[in-house]
């Protein structure tokens, strides 16, 4: 079974998962980040959206290069889509997963890279 990393990025730096996770696909890949990301939204109630809005989930491929980038803004989206579908459906959540195609992106526009 393949295995996938979830690391967070943001302004603070990056929050990078060291020993990632088997699962079957990258489809499972992205719902296992999106827990992640309601976890984060759970444990941040009481922040400013300043100090969160330009973090970004990022999933790697055992060749630890991106398969999926979920921003703030798309993460956030899901997490109330699953808490109203959670209300809703008696705790079922209902979710068609979706793969980000990420590319290399161009040595002078990654903020990462120094």
């Amino acid at each position: 079974m393949p295995r996938f990393y979830i690391d967070l990025r943001g302004h603070f730096g990056m929050r990078e998962d060291l020993t990632g996770t088997e699962l079957p696909d990258a489809a499972a890949a992205e719902k296992a980040a999106l827990r992640v990301a309601e976890e984060l939204l759970n444990s941040w109630s009481g922040m400013l959206p300043s100090y969160y809005d330009e973090i970004t989930i990022e999933v790697r491929g055992e060749d630890l290069h991106p398969i999926i980038l979920i921003p703030y803004s798309e993460f956030v989206k899901y997490v109330e889509l699953a808490r109203s579908e959670k209300a809703s459906s008696g705790d079922r959540v209902l979710f068609e997963p979706r793969t980000l195609p990420v590319g290399p992106p161009p040595a002078s526009s990654d903020p990462w890279q120094s």
